[in-house]
């Protein structure tokens, strides 16, 4: 895939874009990953604190981070990849404007691949 993805997370609350540089993201290197937060209507939603995980194929678990945040509505994340192979990029909602998420979490499950350097 490409830059950018964006997926409406479950409950169609909201909007989370992915965006990666380089395009292509290789093993061995560190990608830069932004993310965008609207609402159902394409709106961009202010102070949100999510949550970046992201995976192997194998499950093991190469970025892990919790309570990060996205004042104007945008994060950023960097992350090194070691090998090559598909990834799960997890974007979790944790909280708009200091309303949490409630028991269902707002997510979206991004999935990207990593080539060979």
């Amino acid at each position: 895939p490409k830059p950018p993805l964006t997926i409406q997370t479950a409950r169609g609350t909201y909007y989370i874009q992915l965006l990666w540089d380089p395009p292509t993201i290789q093993a061995g290197k560190t990608a830069d990953f932004g993310l965008l937060f609207q609402d159902n209507s394409k709106s961009i939603v202010n102070q949100v604190s999510y949550s970046f995980k992201v995976t192997d194929s194998g499950g093991k678990v190469i970025a892990d981070l919790h309570n990060q945040k996205a004042p104007d509505g945008t994060g950023m994340q960097k992350v090194k990849f070691d090998k090559e192979g598909p990834v799960t990029v997890l974007v979790s909602i944790d909280a708009v404007e200091g309303q949490p998420s409630g028991e269902f979490v707002e997510s979206a499950p991004f999935h990207v691949i990593v080539v060979g350097a």
